[in-house]
């Protein structure tokens, strides 16, 4: 199916179990990708859209995923009161690193948080 449609169903899914709008921008990833990598990048999708569910404060999540020459990132980010467990982000931290990866979350000011995964899209 691809990480693209993989991770526009699960927004639609999370959007209709929470009522909270998600807006997506999935550019196609790249061909030579492979299944790791976009399974990794799935599974930081799915758990930052798990805590933004629970915060249940968040009114609306941006979700982009977007392919540059030499890598591929994942931007999520709520408007929420959304906290993410060190024991998360260090699974999410870990499933990037395999293959060199990495994750950046923040707190912006006016809350919520925003999370930048970025992975290399091929082996160094």
């Amino acid at each position: 199916l691809g990480l693209a449609p993989t991770l526009r169903m699960e927004a639609e899914a999370f959007e209709a179990r929470t009522r909270i709008v998600c807006n997506c921008t999935l550019s196609d990833e790249p061909e030579n990708l492979g299944e790791g990598r976009a399974l990794a990048l799935y599974r930081v999708a799915q758990c930052a859209l798990h805590h933004i569910e629970d915060g249940a404060s968040a009114s609306s999540v941006k979700l982009d995923l977007r392919a540059d020459p030499d890598s591929l990132s994942l931007r999520i980010e709520d408007d929420g009161t959304t906290v993410v467990p060190d024991i998360d982000r260090l699974m999410m931290e870990a499933q990037l690193a395999r293959y060199a990866g990495s994750l950046t979350l923040m707190r912006p000011t006016a809350g919520g948080i925003r999370l930048l995964a970025t992975l290399p899209r091929t082996d160094s």
